[in-house]
């Protein structure tokens, strides 16, 4: 068998894998047209004919070439007409996708071709007509072959279409063989832009019966080597739901597995790929030592656990559970703070006796310990079902997953070995040999080499300890959750797990609860002070099942140096809190009888209590390191407390503050209060003045006392509410468990002049400043948004001067969602403002900054500010004139100004870190890392960002023929230095703020900076992604490229209609009108036009067959667009780089170009030189290609020469002996020639 070259593969398959999936297989698109359709000799051909033909460079030699010969004519001009069979019915195609692209190679044989259209026609179910939706394209190619494709919007019609080819011709020749025109590899797919020019699709199969999974279609994924151990990409509705695109994570890869969300048909999660399992995690794999290793790099926003990867016949496996991964085997579980998705990631799921662990990038983060004789594994096989499958799963909120190089090894992979093999896929140096061998110049950003203004980090300059920390744990470098245990919980029978085990059955309410039920026991804390600081308070929620009769206690307090204790406990439904001191009961308070079933809550405020109480109460809470904390139960076994336990909850100060309006004056959580005992003496109040009102009607007096229901506003807060330390029951993995939640803060300020730096203004006077700061922090951006929206109207003339100053906007700028923020027509019509912002609210971090005046401290509390401004989606921070009393929540690589006409010498940033993290004993968070990087320009000259290769860029905004160096032009780079396929959401550099049509801003990087002779540019590549939900329906510009003699802008606009994919496109500036004279490659492979997907890395490259010429000048190349930039470089060519083939217009071409008639004004254009006239097209010969630098960047360049044949070694000499013939001794002679 023979497989695609792939170092990576190549190098692990050395280290004895059982089976190794490279995944470099075709699997790009599900073709919809087979091969007999292709076959012109069957379409319907008007105005001509058609004949097979064979020609020796066939761009597809497997698919068959057709000679169309058109009719003469004396018009002016001729058409060829050629209509297919049935291709599809669209109600088999995948709605979702919503677009088909049909494509095909042409090659006319003369120069009397005009154009050729594409597309395709059906008739529509309603009105019976004939729909057809074609592409013209010009020709400029003769005798040679070229590549035209459409993307189509896909009609909601239940009807088959069919593939409709157009070829026009100039009229008037004398022979037929003026008009003759090759057609090959007609293709039609979904999502296929990035794959038609250099496949032709695949063709889907029935998955084997035998595999326990519904009824599915699927491509092989071949196994590497010589082993027949196929996987498969499933298929849904005509589409691959696992496909092989984009860059990959591993170098000597030729792409990545893209995973596609996947259901089956009850709308149950389905995976999109599946392998061999080979007894991981199966029952025949029971005893066995196991490895799973994959690549892979996630994009979640999912806020509950998801499984992405693991076995068919059961749960176990990897998944994904907000900032965490879980590994699952059995009934265990662990689960690892990951800090950053969006990035390469080499996991290692590892199974041995009574041992599991996952290994991320050669670093154990997770280890689980269970008993292997207990394992459950599924069978292989069930109801004749093989359930020995791996599956890869993707969700709507998990999404994109790309993984590349599936192993399975049979023993523990070690963590050194896993190290390495981090370093086989990622460490690999530049490539600068290809920009040695073809004059290249690159730009990659890294950031120790970008001399920024200033830096300030946590932990590397400053320590996590300077700041204000509560409730939190400073270790190793960490800003961590504390390491909290649970209280000792003592059983007067039985276990624990069988507690927990009845519990989990009985779990039939919103909330979870805890019980000892008819068990005597309780939880039991040897000392109150087991916080990180001081217990200000406790609480806890509680429900009564029956009336007992029977003291139960709640919470007791008791004294380690004597027989003192403080306790509440109930009396049938009554709660009473007591004080037990020198021999003395002090009844401090009791409250009204609770209903059976409802919700209550108890607790108190030691500091309030021992105030307003005073003496005893006072002493007693006065000595906390020698109080032990019981709860629902005494420490000998009785007074147990037989109800529900929904929460208890321990307060510091800090924590106290946020729910302080539920205690009373006297320190006791005020619902359920008696409130004619406790009221009685109100003076404001008279009991008995009306009995109708204040003697039968409680409801009055929870009026007058809250302003509403006392218990029902009590409880809801304290239930939501989550403490410094909150004992919380759970339910995970269908088992149950109690856990500990926790709240947390982190403060610390920086003065802002410690980013600020001496710059120059206009004058050229110095004076300090800073512009902004670049926010980063290991904790995950999310990458959805919630949306604001304002409704209002307006006239014309409103709308006329919103949007007359500075200058007068077009059309153009208000259908661009990036500047308007108006969705549609509608929204605009209505003045439906929509604003964006960061959904923070399932984040366990969130991040704010404030600024505050030095002078003061600069010590207020989060809590202090009124104000609370949500992360804008343009990711910047624009502080207005109420910043003194605002906070500003940020998200990772935000921008923050500092405050508008104010000092920075006076003011602090002030940074606040809010923890709130569910079951901390299974999900730890551990911050690595808080950075902030400034920037502070010069008024009249360049401020330079430097790279890791010497090249500069140079942020700019121009207005006129002038540059602002001050004005506003936020963007971030990346903050980290790795190898450059270490491709994360932020690697690189990225505009952020408002995309104004007509604001001339962004990143620049000049070309020929030392304006040599003779400096001519072949090609160009750069890395890029897009990080929002949808590209804008508008064209919006990405860069521009500014030589001698051209001037291009490219542009992207939407053609999905939810905006998820976009395509590029280039307009020369000086006609107006598509730049026809370049060649895109996306990925390194040729495409009439890049599309691009949301949230994917891609290699964008682009030829010029007509070189760009900067000799004696500096050009330019601008990123002024919302896409991130990164690796990117260009190529010089040499005088013999620079040998073209030439082909010339004909003298009737310049003429007559149908359906135009083209007169000498169009000509005369100052767009056209006399070259323009003659020459149609040009093609170099030699130089470097797009394709040739991808190859280079991704390690593919390697040449292998195969036969698909197998070898095979048979030197029988009998039945059982064989002779094998070994040479030793052979020299060889390496003789190496110039080629030119």
């Amino acid at each position: 068998m023979s497989n695609p070259s792939n170092l990576y593969a190549e190098k692990i398959y050395a280290e004895h894998p059982v089976a190794l999936w490279a995944l470099d297989d075709t699997a790009d698109y599900i073709s919809l047209i087979t091969e007999p359709k292709r076959n012109l000799l069957n379409w319907e051909i008007d105005n001509g004919s058609a004949l097979a033909y064979t020609l020796s460079d066939e761009p597809f030699p497997e698919s068959g070439t057709f000679k169309i010969t058109g009719d003469l004519t004396s018009e002016l001009s001729g058409q060829v007409v050629c209509v297919s069979e049935n291709i599809i019915n669209f109600s088999l195609l995948n709605k979702e996708l919503s677009t088909f692209s049909i494509g095909g190679f042409f090659n006319s044989l003369s120069a009397y071709a005009s154009s050729f259209e594409i597309g395709y026609e059906y008739f529509d179910t309603t009105s019976g007509n004939k729909i057809q939706r074609l592409k013209s394209y010009p020709v400029f190619l003769y005798n040679e072959w070229f590549f035209i494709s459409e993307t189509f919007e896909m009609p909601e019609d239940n009807t088959e279409f069919r593939v409709v080819v157009k070829i026009n011709y100039i009229g008037g020749a004398a022979d037929t063989s003026d008009y003759t025109f090759l057609v090959n590899g007609i293709s039609v797919g979904q999502w296929s832009e990035e794959f038609n020019s250099s496949s032709l699709g695949v063709t889907k199969e029935l998955l084997p019966s035998e595999i326990a999974i519904e009824e599915s279609y699927g491509i092989p994924a071949s196994a590497y080597g010589v082993e027949d151990r196929k996987g498969y990409y499933l298929v849904s509705n005509n589409s691959l739901m696992a496909k092989n695109t984009g860059i990959p994570l591993v170098y000597g890869a030729s792409n990545l597995t893209k995973l596609l969300p996947n259901k089956d048909q009850n709308g149950q999660p389905k995976p999109s790929l599946i392998i061999p399992g080979l007894g991981f995690m199966g029952e025949d794999g029971h005893n066995k030592e196991y490895t799973l290793e994959t690549w892979i790099r996630i994009n979640s926003d999912s806020v509950t656990k998801k499984r992405i990867i693991g076995p068919i016949g059961s749960d176990d496996g990897l998944y994904v559970d907000g900032p965490f991964l879980t590994l699952k085997i059995g009934s265990v579980f662990g689960s690892y703070y990951v800090g950053e998705w969006t990035r390469p990631m080499l996991t290692h799921i590892r199974l041995s006796e009574n041992n599991g662990s996952l290994l991320v990038n050669g670093e154990e983060v997770i280890s689980l310990t269970y008993l292997t004789s207990e394992l459950n594994f599924p069978k292989s096989i069930l109801n004749e079902k093989n359930q020995d499958w791996i599956g890869f799963y993707a969700y709507e909120d998990v999404s994109p997953i790309e993984i590349d190089c599936v192993a399975i090894y049979t023993y523990q992979v070690p963590v050194v070995l896993a190290k390495k093999r981090f370093v086989y896929g990622q460490g690999v140096e530049f490539p600068e040999g290809i920009n040695q061998a073809y004059s290249g110049s690159s730009i990659y950003i890294d950031y120790p080499f970008a001399d920024y203004t200033n830096n300030y980090s946590y932990p590397s300059l400053g320590n996590w300890s300077q700041g204000i920390v509560d409730n939190l744990e400073i270790k190793n470098n960490l800003l961590s959750t504390p390491d909290y245990s649970l209280p000792d919980i003592v059983l007067g029978s039985g276990s624990l797990s069988e507690i927990y085990e009845s519990l989990k059955n009985q779990q039939n309410e919103n909330e979870n609860f805890f019980s000892f039920g008819s068990n005597s026991g309780h939880m039991y804390f040897e000392n109150l002070n087991f916080l990180k600081e001081k217990i200000r308070s406790f609480y806890g929620s509680f429900k009564f099942l029956s009336n007992s009769p029977d003291k139960q206690v709640l919470f007791r307090v008791n004294s380690g140096t004597s027989s003192n204790y403080f306790e509440i406990y109930s009396e049938g439904l009554s709660v009473v809190y007591k004080l037990y001191y020198g021999g003395t009961e002090n009844i401090l308070l009791t409250l009204s009888a609770v209903e059976i079933g409802e919700v209550f809550s108890v607790g108190i405020d030691i500091d309030k209590i021992s105030k307003y109480f005073g003496g005893t109460v006072a002493s007693f809470f006065g000595n906390s390191n020698s109080l032990s904390f019981y709860i629902a139960g005494n420490s000998n076994l009785t007074e147990t407390f037989g109800g529900r336990i929904y929460k208890v909850g321990f307060c510091t100060s800090r924590n106290h503050k946020k729910i302080n309006e539920l205690f009373n004056e006297k320190g006791i959580v005020i619902e359920n209060d008696n409130v004619f005992v406790e009221y009685l003496q109100t003076p404001d109040v008279e009991y008995n003045s009306t009995e109708n009102y204040f003697g039968t009607n409680p409801a009055e007096w929870d009026t007058l006392i809250s302003g509403g229901e006392v218990s029902s506003d009590g409880v809801a807060t304290l239930q939501e509410h989550t403490a410094s330390y909150t004992l919380s029951p759970s339910l995970y993995f269908d088992n149950y468990f109690l856990d500990i939640d926790i709240q947390g803060y982190w403060e610390d300020y920086v003065p802002l002049t410690y980013f600020a730096q001496y710059v120059k203004d206009k004058k050229y006077k110095e004076y300090y400043d800073l512009d902004f700061i670049q926010f980063n922090i290991n904790y995950p951006s999310p990458s959805v948004f919630v949306e604001e929206e304002q409704f209002g109207s307006w006239t014309y003339r409103e709308l006329s001067e919103e949007y007359g100053s500075p200058v007068q906007r077009d059309y153009s700028s208000l259908g661009n969602q990036l500047f308007t923020n108006y969705l549609n027509y509608d929204d605009l019509k209505n003045r439906a403002y929509k604003n964006y912002k960061y959904d923070t609210s399932n984040s366990l971090v969130r991040s704010y900054v404030t600024f505050q005046y030095t002078k003061n401290g600069a010590n207020l509390s989060s809590e202090n500010f009124i104000n609370i401004e949500k992360p804008s989606k343009d990711s910047i921070v624009i502080p207005g004139e109420d910043w003194n009393y605002t906070k500003y929540e940020v998200v990772d690589n935000m921008i923050i100004y500092p405050p508008l006409n104010s000092n920075i010498l006076d003011i602090s940033l002030v940074t606040h870190l809010e923890f709130e993290v569910k079951a901390i004993l299974k999900n730890k968070v551990s911050l690595r890392s808080l950075e902030y990087a400034s920037q502070a320009f010069n008024a009249t000259s360049t401020n330079p960002i430097g790279t890791r290769f010497g090249n500069e860029i140079y942020p700019y905004k121009k207005s006129g023929f002038y540059y602002d160096y001050k004005s506003q032009n936020p963007f971030t780079i990346y903050k980290g230095t790795s190898p450059y396929l270490y491709l994360t959401r932020y690697t690189g550099m990225e505009l952020k703020g408002a995309i104004d049509p007509l604001e001339n801003r962004g990143l620049s990087i000049p070309i020929n900076k030392e304006k040599s002779n003779n400096f001519k540019v072949l090609a160009m590549q750069a890395a890029i992604r897009y990080d929002k939900d949808a590209f804008p329906y508008a064209s919006t510009e990405i860069f521009e490229i500014k030589s001698r003699y051209s001037h291009i802008k490219f542009y992207m606009v939407a053609i999905h209609p939810t905006g998820e994919r976009a395509k590029i496109y280039a307009i020369d500036v000086k006609t107006g009108r598509l730049e026809n004279g370049i060649n895109f490659y996306w990925n390194g492979k040729i495409v009439k036009e890049p599309v691009i997907t949301i949230k994917e890395w891609g290699f964008l490259g682009i030829s010029f067959p007509k070189l760009l010429d900067f000799e004696s000048r500096v050009g330019l190349l601008n990123f002024n667009g919302p896409l991130t930039f990164n690796t990117v470089s260009y190529y010089q060519s040499t005088n013999l780089q620079e040998i073209q083939k030439v082909e010339e217009r004909p003298w009737f071409a310049v003429e007559n170009a149908p359906p135009e008639v083209l007169e000498w004004d169009y000509w005369r254009s100052t767009a056209f030189l006399w070259e323009g006239v003659l020459v149609v097209s040009s093609k170099n010969y030699y130089g470097v290609s797009p394709s040739t630098i991808y190859k280079s960047y991704t390690g593919t360049n390697k040449i292998i020469i195969d036969s698909p044949g197998i070898l095979t070694i048979s030197n029988v000499r009998s039945n059982d002996d064989y002779e094998y013939r070994i040479y030793s001794g052979i020299t060889s002679k390496l003789t190496t020639v110039t080629a030119v």
